[in-house]
């Protein structure tokens, strides 16, 4: 679940909310637009969240794991091909699906693995985790742009570490 933890936190998370938005401005999207895709990542919980409460409710919670790692899958994908303004959007609804999930799952199957008395154990190591990838994949992502040519390199890696799950 740590793994997990890091790969839906430390890359895809830490990614998408640092470098959505110049990506875009660096594929030909204005500015003032680009500027907006984040709200598609957050207006769109008000109506996700409450969706997987109710799937949370009826299946297994890990299972339902499985479903928001695919949805951070697709939205790496997507961002990474993405060509319009319209295609942004869309990787970013996967992007809120999946943080929904995420958001509200990872609590439940820590404490199923670990129980609360070692929670707070676990929770600091997860931060420790995200911590230390978030402020390193950015800056690595970053330094392959020019040696990939291409903008979008955050999201290919995120894409190739959430078929790691």
């Amino acid at each position: 679940m740590l793994i997990v933890s890091a790969i839906s936190s430390g890359f895809i998370c830490s990614g998408v909310m640092t470098e959505v938005t110049n990506v875009a401005i660096e594929s030909g999207i204005e500015p003032v637009l680009a500027t907006k895709l984040l709200v598609f990542a957050s207006l769109p919980e008000l109506v996700f969240r409450p969706i997987w409460g109710y799937f949370c409710n009826k299946h297994d919670v890990t299972l339902m794991q499985h479903f928001y790692l695919l949805a951070f899958l697709l939205s790496q994908i997507t961002l990474a091909l993405a060509k319009s303004y319209s295609q942004f959007i869309f990787g970013m609804l996967f992007y809120s699906i999946g943080i929904c999930g995420y958001t509200g799952i990872k609590f439940v199957l820590f404490i199923e693995l670990v129980g609360t008395e070692k929670l707070r154990n676990v929770l600091l190591c997860d931060q420790v985790i995200n911590g230390a990838l978030t402020l390193l994949v950015p800056y690595v992502s970053n330094s392959m742009v020019e040696y990939f040519k291409s903008p979008k390199v955050i999201f290919y890696v995120n894409a190739f570490a959430a078929l790691f799950w």
